[in-house]
């Protein structure tokens, strides 16, 4: 499961204005902050030029309700998620796709534009 911080590696692609003490908070579900994902989030908190913060949450569920009520900014969530996300009405918009890369030597995703 170490494998799902390379999908964190958008990140680094987001086009983002980091504007004087805004942080960008990205909601992580808990289940994959047990993988060594706590190294990882604070390495961001303490990082004065990440913007990124982390938010744990419970599961991708309660990172759409915080998505919603605004507690969280972005997350990582597979198809199945968004079709949830849209049977809630939750309004979200998708910046970047993520693909997973089988038998292709030291590449396992690659954000799609």
């Amino acid at each position: 499961m170490e494998n799902i911080w390379k999908l964190l590696l958008f990140i680094g692609q987001l086009q983002v204005l980091v504007l004087a003490d805004i942080k960008y908070k990205l909601c992580i579900a808990q289940r994959m902050a047990k993988f060594n994902q706590k190294d990882s989030c604070d390495q961001l908190r303490d990082n004065v030029h990440s913007g990124v913060e982390c938010v744990i949450a419970k599961d991708r569920l309660e990172c759409l309700h915080l998505l919603n009520e605004g507690s969280a900014d972005f997350t990582v969530l597979h198809p199945e998620e968004l079709v949830v996300a849209n049977q809630m009405g939750i309004p979200l918009r998708v910046t970047h796709e993520l693909q997973k890369f089988k038998n292709v030597p030291n590449v396992d995703y690659s954000v799609i534009y």
